[in-house]
């Protein structure tokens, strides 16, 4: 090859390497691996406002905290949403809010009239308060009772939630099914009695027992009940009983992000499939 050519060769390649080195720090991942995906972005402090507003707005309206996708909206090559936050601005009663700095209450407002008009908002709402504190979503019945209330904007997650730990404080049987939900979640057993008696008078829901139960998997307390949790999980997605090397190394996979029983489960019933 001659030297005019290697000096041709090298110019398509430093081209070839400029175009690549555009798109991949221009374009979007996704839009580099296959499709086109870019989600809205604030250019103003309304804009960023209102995100805020927003963000905490739908952990109290819906029991989750929304995605940026929903609240700025996004485009990509499948299509494009707009946004919450362009819905509202359309709305007379909400634009001028808007462009005064849209404030949490506002934010609230405007989402319990939109899951109002949505059957599946409403849904999300009343499932997810119900495995707030009980760990399972509402029954049909349930579900009926309360799409009324979230329809008329009488109730949406927070009431609701706060509506059910009412009642599970005052139902020592409802309350004794839910102790026994945690504990299978988090060690795969019942709870024992006394432990049944320590929980039944105190005012802990699923969520908030359950966290207590998976602090207390990870200290030093815990320790007899962690490895017997590992154990159980090992066995019940493997079929035999674990020798204690695979609960050791179990134990030392889980800790770092302190997995309950039924992660555990899922972790080792993935790691099955692959």
């Amino acid at each position: 090859m001659t030297t005019s050519s290697y000096q041709a060769l090298f110019s398509r390649i430093a081209k070839y390497a400029l175009v690549c080195l555009f798109f991949l720090r221009v374009m979007p991942l996704s839009a580099q691996w296959g499709g086109y995906y870019e989600i809205n972005k604030c250019k103003d402090e309304k804009c960023t406002s209102a995100l805020a507003a927003f963000r905490s707005a739908s952990v109290i309206v819906t029991g989750k905290l929304e995605t940026d996708q929903m609240i700025l909206g996004f485009v990509s090559s499948g299509g494009s949403f707009p946004g919450w936050i362009s819905i509202l601005k359309t709305e007379p009663e909400y634009k001028p809010k808007y462009e005064d700095g849209l404030k949490f209450t506002d934010a609230v407002s405007w989402l319990k009239q939109r899951i109002s008009k949505d059957a599946k908002d409403r849904l999300l709402a009343i499932d997810n308060a119900f495995r707030e504190v009980y760990g399972i979503e509402s029954t049909p019945e349930q579900q009926a009772t309360w799409d009324v209330e979230v329809k008329a904007q009488k109730a949406w997650y927070a009431i609701i939630v706060s509506s059910e730990i009412a009642k599970l404080s005052k139902d020592n049987t409802l309350r004794t099914a839910t102790i026994n939900r945690v504990y299978n979640d988090a060690f795969g057993r019942n709870a024992s009695s006394d432990e049944i008696k320590y929980w039944l008078p105190r005012s802990e829901h699923y969520r908030t027992q359950l966290q207590a139960n998976r602090t207390w998997l990870y200290s030093s307390s815990g320790a007899k009940d962690f490895a017997e949790t590992v154990a159980r999980a090992l066995k019940n997605v493997n079929g035999s009983e674990p020798s204690p090397a695979d609960v050791k190394n179990a134990m030392v996979s889980y800790t770092s992000n302190k997995l309950i029983y039924k992660e555990m489960v899922a972790k080792l019933q993935s790691a099955k499939k692959k």
